[in-house]
Order: C-alpha cells, then sequence, then structure tokens
C-alpha cells in the first residue's frame, strides 16, 4: 500500500501529545500504524528507577497475550531484535538480522512471534538522558519480499513516531518522581562517583571535609537512601549527575 506523505504523517503524530490518557493514544497509535499497513504495534518504556527491576510501561498493539508470554518466558534475552535495538538508535528492519546461524534461542523465539502472527517489521529505540529506553515496533505476519521492502519503506515513519509516543506515553503512565539537587550537591555527588574521599572532594572544591559530608547527606536523605554508593547509583539512574561537561 502507499505510505502517506510523512510531512503530513508527521501532522498526525504530533496528536499524539493531546491524547489525555493511555486508552485515547493506544487508539492514536493504532490508526497511524494502520495508514503505515501495519496491523500490529507495541511500545515498551523501561523506567531508569532500578537496576534489578525497573518498571516497564507497554502500549500493547499486539495480538492478545504475546506480551504476556513474552514477558512470562522471559524472552528479554532471546529476543535479536531487541538486543539490536539496544545497541543502536537507528531503525531495526527484522529481515535484516536474519539468518540467526547458531543462535537457537534467537531462532525458537522468533519462530514463537511468527505463529503469533509477528513474521516481520521494524523496530527503533530511544534512549533518554535520564537513563529511560524505549522500544517502538511496527509488525505484521507476512514473511516475503514485499514486507521486507514495506518494512524499509516504514523506518522513517517509525523512526518520526517513536520519540513523540515515549514523551506521550510517559506523560499519561509514568509517575513523576522529582528531585531536585543544588549545585554543590551534584558537584560533590559526581566527585564521589570518581571515587573521590570527601577530604579530598573538598580540596576540589575548596571547602571542608565537614561540608562534603553535609551536602552528601542532603543527597543521600533526598534519595531515600542510606549510603553513598547507592546514592550515586540512584543519582545516575534517575539521571541526576551526568559525566562533566555537557551537563
Amino acid at each position: 500500500m502507499p505510505l502517506p506523505a510523512l510531512d503530513l504523517f508527521h501532522i498526525d503524530v504530533l496528536r499524539l501529545h493531546d491524547c489525555a490518557s493511555a486508552d485515547h493514544l493506544h487508539a492514536a497509535v493504532t490508526r497511524l500504524s494502520e495508514s503505515l499497513g501495519y496491523p500490529y504495534f507495541v511500545y515498551a518504556l523501561r523506567e531508569a528507577g532500578r537496576f534489578a527491576q525497573s518498571p516497564v510501561h507497554m502500549l500493547d498493539g499486539y495480538p492478545p497475550g504475546w506480551v504476556a508470554r513474552y514477558a512470562h518466558q522471559d524472552f528479554y534475552g532471546a529476543d535479536p531484535v531487541l538486543r539490536q535495538c539496544l545497541r543502536t538508535t537507528r531503525p531495526v528492519p527484522w529481515h535484516r538480522l536474519v539468518p540467526f546461524d547458531g543462535d537457537e534461542a534467537a531462532n525458537a523465539f522468533m519462530a514463537q512471534a511468527r505463529a503469533h502472527g509477528l513474521a516481520s517489521g521494524v523496530s527503533v529505540s530511544l534512549h533518554t538522558g535520564d537513563g529511560e529506553v524505549g522500544v517502538f515496533s511496527l509488525a505484521g505476519p507476512a514473511d516475503d519480499a514485499a514486507a521486507r521492502v514495506q518494512a524499509e519503506d516504514a523506518a522513517p515513519y517509525a523512526q518520526v513516531m517513536a520519540g513523540h509516543l515515549h514523551d506521550a506515553l510517559r506523560r499519561v503512565s509514568v509517575p513523576k518522581e522529582t528531585v531536585d539537587l543544588s549545585e554543590r550537591e551534584r558537584q560533590c555527588l559526581r566527585w564521589a562517583a570518581d571515587g573521590k574521599t570527601s577530604w579530598e572532594i573538598g580540596t576540589l572544591l575548596d571547602i571542608s571535609e565537614r561540608t562534603v559530608n553535609f551536602h552528601l547527606n542532603g543527597v543521600m536523605e533526598k534519595l531515600g537512601v542510606f549510603n553513598r554508593q547507592h546514592a550515586i547509583a540512584r543519582a545516575v539512574l534517575l539521571g541526576l549527575i551526568t559525566p562533566a561537561p555537557f551537563v
């Protein structure tokens, strides 16, 4: 099917920001996906609040039962599309990844996906400055030359959708966690993340060791943690400190 003009499609994508609920957003993304010839889509947004088990928010337009099966069988490690999306922000047409020579887990996973009507498609990932990762996929049941051309043609459209969809889903589904650190607290925490002691940080910032400890204790209280290492980890996950410069 002919694809819509990209500039007009972009105008429709901007309307995602007007969606007031996840259901409204789901309906809007369904219409956009179908205009590209894809009956199925999914957007998975992984928060950055924890290392061991971060919350994942889904906008699920895949065949019924597939997302639950994916999570239950812990397909994250076997999914070759997800693995590639975590390495790049470029669109990933699925057919470019096959065959999976010697990768039995990937082959078994893709066979199950095909059995659920997810034979071909294109995925785009988003990696934000505060550590969130989002993956948007368009998919369909066909797996032939025409489907491969469709995936290549749809790639720029999927890329246009991903960033706006991420912001829209975050607004309607992700609880806001706001932690305000002072500039001095950030400075102390950055140096602590580089392994400096309180005395060394004080020397670098021309303040006393006691003042450094005061600021770091303030950071721990704001983050709800009980040691310096956990404070550093939480601050990194929440995007409160990033490598200097460009901060």
